[in-house]
């Protein structure tokens, strides 16, 4: 069987042939001359196909060394099987044993086959005559036929990147091609961020004089072609972010003029290739967020002393810190974090002088942190966090001078924090929490901390009092001390912190007055739980102002005055239940007299709600008599119009509530509602403006309006939101999360009892006119009674209220009691449709049988991030890995907030603190 497949360039198109006969302009692709009985040599001539890709000599009677240039060179062993007197390194027979069987066994097998061995010879003439007879294969027709080979394996182009690849323009003009001027040869193909799908065609690899490959953040899919080896000048090779899978062909060790290599951001596998070695010109390699398995290559670090960056973060590499590392004297940046590297740090990393960023962060690493390390004058970040180390950390830390991130965390590192700490004035971030640490602070350690943002000792035994010092701290936006033993007053000097947005206190032992000032006045009261010796308004301790400012050290309320504070509570709140029956008795009795049981509400009650009472005229007036037109917003529990109040032309939003659907008995919860609406103030939440009442009539709140509306609208409207520019950045998304977060963290903790929202949804979500994220309809369940007047959660008959399909929490079918954790899985899902664009109700699922949004996000994430992009918004830009790390972290958080088990989820406290902490690690890398 013989098989020769041809390819003719006419008129900048390209078709195939099958015709073994001469067609003009042809070049030889595929020859397969498997299963015939052809003996004798095979002739070295081949190696001159330039743009051979498929061999296949298997079983026939060849004999000899194997010839090993040109496209030979990556022949696969298996096109030679079944030929019994090959030799050389394809056959795993050594030539000199070939040469020993040659005068017998040979010239017997040639003497008794019927083919003599000139036919393979003269086949060859006739084939290598055809070709030579047709068109030339000249570098400018080899590297056109590439290029069109390589638009021919495009499937997908949405921005028309290769519009302009046309036989009307020579190839050298087409976007993204550049060339030598002096010959037309192709010197870049620089293509990135094009949105293009398809594979990467293997023609690439006859394009010999390609100086630059970059290919990256597209959709490109496969795996990668070992034709790409025959590119021995390349000097950068960029096929990141894509959707790559399998092994890294080993022939890319012969582009031995390599300088930059990234194949980070795909779903590549395998070990990382011995022969790497070899790439001794290299400068940064990096193949971050990947699955590579199995140790470092040992000949890597022998041989690529060049290399200034190296990233090998989320992998899955394993075994100990090779101590050759170290004679990689270069480096600048070196990444082997989120990997299984156990065993020690290597103490030979000290001889990295010029190391600017050390990052060993989750992996499982012992032992204690070598003091060689701070012998790197030059290291700006420190990061060996979630590993396993142990002991003290040094003193010598002081010498780091240029360390701007220290992040230790989640280890077992134990003793007191270092007074060298306090001589590390460039210092932007120190997060040591979750250790170990003992002891007091030491004297002055934040005395020459100006530009400290960032400081995080929690979850450690530190003690004492805390002694910050006036005028300190002054850049701090986070601080974190809480699970420790801190003891004493809360520093006032806290108040003065004027850009401090983050403060937890908890669970220590402070004692005395809240300050008021500053971050305090909007301060969630769960950042000062677990301090008894606290008092003030943030607390549940009495705070009289004839009583001293500061309670003695370790002294507690006495039992005669806590009984005095719980009588006065009670008998207060007995008062208002008696007041309130009082009137719902009147307006029972005295149904012929209503206008005067409405003066008796607004006289006895309203006073206490804080809130203005409008007459039904005036939102009548405002809403053009509730007209259809000024709609904006349905749902089962109410309809929102807008609408402007006569007085001053206010612009507000009217949620007027269909309580014709529900039972009468909601009436006795409304105004109790209206008073706890009335106390919640937060700057997430929306406003309640007021009210309005007329008994068996209208029922209505009054809130701010917010010119730009919904998170529904953000998502899934490209109609009302206009400029969808701001939603690119990821960072953005991100604030609008933590915006979010607050909000529910106050409901949940900010009342006398956690108010759950039970509905929370995108359209639920509303944007001021500085796209400020607002939660609104956090008190209508509660309104409708579904929520009993004592705080408890218990499931009323009106159970179809409790949520929107697609956003309810599971255990809502079974529970009969509801919980903050209802609200924690609808934010997750909520999360997940911010990222994705797709609502949790239209997801396509298989056999048509749909997944929820949480599993479709599940699925992607167990995949890696080649398998986590494609689900992502595609207006969300990932312009770097740390956009892609944060959307991932993101979704990761989604996943864990929708966990069907209860207990599984976090609170939406913790929720906000791993949002918080991702800001702020953005923030560190892209400023």
């Amino acid at each position: 069987m013989v098989r020769i497949f041809l390819r003719k360039i006419q008129n900048g198109r390209s078709g195939r042939y099958s015709e073994p006969w001469y067609c003009g302009g042809l070049y030889l692709l595929s020859l397969d001359l498997s299963l015939n009985a052809f003996d004798g040599d095979i002739p070295k001539s081949l190696e001159n196909l330039a743009v051979l890709l498929y061999l296949n000599l298997s079983f026939n009677k060849l004999e000899g060394p194997v010839p090993e240039g040109g496209n030979l060179e990556f022949l696969e062993p298996s096109s030679l099987q079944g030929n019994l007197g090959l030799c050389g390194a394809k056959t795993h027979r050594s030539c000199e044993d070939y040469s020993l069987l040659t005068p017998r066994y040979c010239s017997k097998k040639r003497a008794a086959s019927g083919h003599p061995k000139t036919e393979m010879a003269a086949l060859w003439f006739v084939l290598l005559t055809l070709l030579h007879t047709a068109m030339p294969a000249t570098p400018d027709n080899v590297q056109l036929e590439a290029l069109m080979a390589f638009k021919d394996s495009i499937t997908g182009d949405p921005q028309d990147a290769l519009a302009g690849w046309t036989s009307s323009a020579h190839h050298c003009s087409w976007p993204g091609i550049s060339c030598d001027p002096s010959d037309n040869s192709v010197l870049s193909i620089d293509l990135p961020s094009r949105g293009l799908n398809g594979t990467i065609s293997p023609f690439l690899g006859n394009i010999s004089t390609l100086r630059h490959l970059h290919l990256s953040s597209n959709s490109f899919r496969g795996t990668l072609p070992s034709q790409l080896g025959n590119l021995k000048k390349v000097w950068s090779l960029d096929l990141g972010r894509n959707l790559l899978r399998g092994a890294i062909p080993i022939s890319i060790c012969n582009c031995t003029s390599l300088m930059y290599l990234s194949l980070s951001f795909n779903s590549l596998s395998g070990s990382l290739p011995p022969c790497w070695g070899s790439l001794y010109k290299l400068q940064v390699l990096d193949v971050k967020y990947n699955t590579f398995h199995g140790p470092l290559p040992n000949d890597l670090l022998i041989n690529c002393t060049g290399l200034v960056n190296l990233d090998l973060g989320n992998n899955k590499l394993s075994g100990i810190l090779n101590p050759r590392i170290g004679k990689l004297t270069k480096l600048e940046i070196l990444h082997l974090n989120d990997n299984l590297f156990s065993g020690q740090i290597p103490p030979d990393i000290g001889n990295l002088a010029h190391l600017q960023e050390l990052h060993l962060e989750r992996n499982s690493i012992e032992g204690v942190i070598p003091v060689q390390i701070f012998e790197l004058r030059q290291l700006n970040v420190l990061h060996l966090h979630q590993n396993r180390l142990t002991g003290s950390i040094p003193d010598a830390i002081s010498r780091l001078h240029m360390l701007y991130d220290i992040n230790l965390n989640n280890n077992q590192l134990n003793s007191s924090l270092p007074q060298g700490i306090k001589d590390l004035e460039n210092l932007l971030f120190l997060d040591v929490s979750a250790n170990m640490l003992s002891g007091k602070l030491p004297v002055n350690i934040f005395s020459k901390l100006h530009l400290l943002e960032r400081l995080d000792l929690s979850r450690n035994k530190l003690a004492g009092e805390l002694a910050l010092g006036e005028g300190l701290l002054q850049r701090l936006t986070y601080l974190d001390l809480s699970l420790n033993a801190f003891d004493g007053a809360i520093p006032k000097s806290l108040e003065n912190l004027a850009v401090l947005s983050y403060l937890n206190l908890s669970f220590n032992k402070f004692q005395g007055p809240v300050p008021e000032c500053g971050i305090f006045e909007h301060l969630d009261p769960s950042s000062l739980q677990g301090n008894l010796g606290l008092y003030g308004a943030k607390t549940h301790g009495s705070c009289e102002s004839g009583k001293p400012k500061l309670f003695p050290k370790k002294a507690r309320l006495s039992k005669k005055t806590l009984l005095l504070v719980a009588l006065s509570s009670s008998l207060g709140l007995l008062l208002v239940l008696v007041t309130a029956a009082i009137i719902t008795k009147r307006c029972r009795t005295r149904r012929s007299s209503r206008e005067e049981c409405k003066r008796d509400i607004e006289t006895e009650i309203a006073p206490v709600l804080g809130l203005k009472r409008f007459a039904e005229k005036d939102l009548e007036f405002a809403t053009n008599f509730f007209s259809e037109a000024n709609v904006i917003g349905k749902s089962n529990l109410s309809t929102v119009y807008t609408g402007r109040l006569a007085d001053g032309g206010k612009r507000i939003a009217v949620k007027r509530l269909n309580l014709h659907q529900f039972p009468s008995e909601t009436n006795k919860c409304f105004f109790m509602e209206l008073r706890t609406l009335g106390i919640l103030k937060h700057r997430n939440l929306v406003k309640v403006a007021g009210y309005a009442w007329e008994p068996d009539r209208l029922k209505a709140l009054v809130l701010e309006f917010m010119e730009n509306g919904s998170l529904e609208n953000v998502i899934h409207d490209d109609v009302v939101v206009l400029d969808r520019s701001r939603w690119k950045e990821v960072s953005e998304r991100l604030r609008v999360c933590i915006s979010v977060a607050n909000g529910l963290v106050y409901l949940h903790t900010g009342y006398d009892f956690p108010i759950v929202h039970c509905d929370l949804k995108p359209s639920n979500i509303l944007f001021d006119q500085e796209w400020e994220a607002h939660v609104s309809d956090f008190g209508a369940a509660r309104m409708l009674n579904i929520h009993s007047p004592s705080g408890s959660s218990i499931m009323s008959t009106s159970f179809a209220l409790l949520g929107t399909i697609g956003y309810m929490a599971p255990e809502l079918a079974y529970l009969t009691k509801v919980t903050t954790k209802v609200d924690v899985f609808s934010f997750g899902v909520v999360l997940m449709e911010f990222l994705t664009g797709r609502r949790p109700t239209e997801v396509e699922g298989k056999d048509g049988h749909p997944p929820s949004l949480p599993e479709l996000v599940a699925e992607a994430l167990a995949g890696g991030v080649g398998k986590v992009l494609p689900v992502l918004d595609r207006d969300m830009e990932l312009t770097s890995s740390r956009d892609v790390q944060v959307a991932v972290r993101l979704l990761d958080l989604a996943g864990t907030c929708t966990q069907a088990q209860v207990a599984a989820r976090p609170d939406m406290s913790n929720v906000l603190s791993s949002l918080l902490k991702l800001r702020e690690e953005y923030r560190q890398v892209t400023t």
